[in-house]
């Protein structure tokens, strides 16, 4: 449930609030913040002998964000576009097995970090994606072309 309210649910209220506004603004731009476990299940190999896992209600919120941002995008277009960027594995000083494993099995041969992210944001908060709505960007190293 926490993860639902913190991922999920806040967003909705957030749009909910802000959303008229962004509309008379004529060109408002939502970023939301998915992972690739709202889109691919996750690999359990990673994760034994860890004390890491990956909480279902984790995977459910962040699919649950990206049917979100797909009716957004139809509900509120044209005034407002909506877009997702979905990071893949962002690092966070996780026990070493485990990043070990993720990184072999990423093709850039790395963990993301949050400044892997800007990029993402600002093409989707600019003028450079004005045709852009409704769509998903992985930000993974690659992660989820295997």
């Amino acid at each position: 449930n926490e993860a639902l309210q913190v991922n999920l649910t806040s967003i909705f209220l957030l749009v909910k609030c802000f959303s008229s506004s962004l509309k008379t603004a004529r060109g408002g731009t939502i970023v939301n913040i998915g992972s690739i476990y709202g889109a691919v299940g996750p690999d359990w190999r990673l994760y034994q002998g860890t004390s890491l896992g990956s909480p279902a209600g984790y995977a459910a919120s962040k699919g649950g964000v990206r049917a979100l941002t797909n009716w957004l995008a139809a509900t509120l277009a044209p005034e407002v576009r909506v877009n997702l960027i979905s990071p893949g594995g962002i690092w966070r000083d996780q026990d070493e097995t485990f990043v070990k494993r993720y990184i072999a099995n990423t093709p850039l041969e790395r963990m993301g970090s949050e400044q892997d992210l800007k990029g993402a944001i600002a093409y989707f908060a600019s003028d450079l994606s004005k045709y852009v709505t409704g769509q998903e960007l992985f930000v993974d190293g690659g992660w989820t072309v295997r």
